[in-house]
């Protein structure tokens, strides 16, 4: 979401500003340590802004842009929700090799235990729907 509403030649970019600008003003969007850490490293990261034919960033630069994205009032960081290790660690459970299947099952985990819909165009998400995840699918 936070990369497809950073760049505007992003393929999701429509619909993850859309999905900002119509959700109510009294919603809240949440970043958790995790997606902080992964926003600044791929907006730090030259190979991305080459694909959206932007300049790359430097770490600060890419820390100034996560800034200007806090600085939103309706933008919130989130505190890791109590019993987020255990859900995640059966939810990431696979019998084959997913390393992607970690982040993925962390944040469903941070958003089952904390109450709070999660907004993706990740269409992944979908799988752990019926472990008590709130999904909004963008398409």
């Amino acid at each position: 979401m936070w990369l497809a509403i950073s760049f505007d030649t992003h393929p999701g970019h429509t619909q993850a500003r859309r999905a900002f600008q119509d959700t109510p003003s009294s919603d809240h969007w949440l970043w958790c340590r995790a997606t902080q850490q992964s926003y600044l490293r791929l907006m730090a990261t030259p190979a991305l802004h080459r694909a959206y034919g932007s300049p790359p960033l430097s770490n600060r630069d890419a820390r100034a842009s996560l800034e200007i994205l806090l600085a939103h009032p309706r933008i919130l960081i989130a505190d890791e929700p109590a019993g987020v290790s255990e859900l995640w660690l059966q939810l990431a459970d696979h019998q084959r090799p997913a390393p992607k299947l970690w982040m993925d099952a962390y944040l469903a985990a941070v958003a089952i235990q904390g109450g709070w819909r999660l907004l993706s165009l990740d269409q992944d998400f979908e799988r752990f729907c019926s472990a008590g995840l709130q999904l909004t699918p963008l398409r």
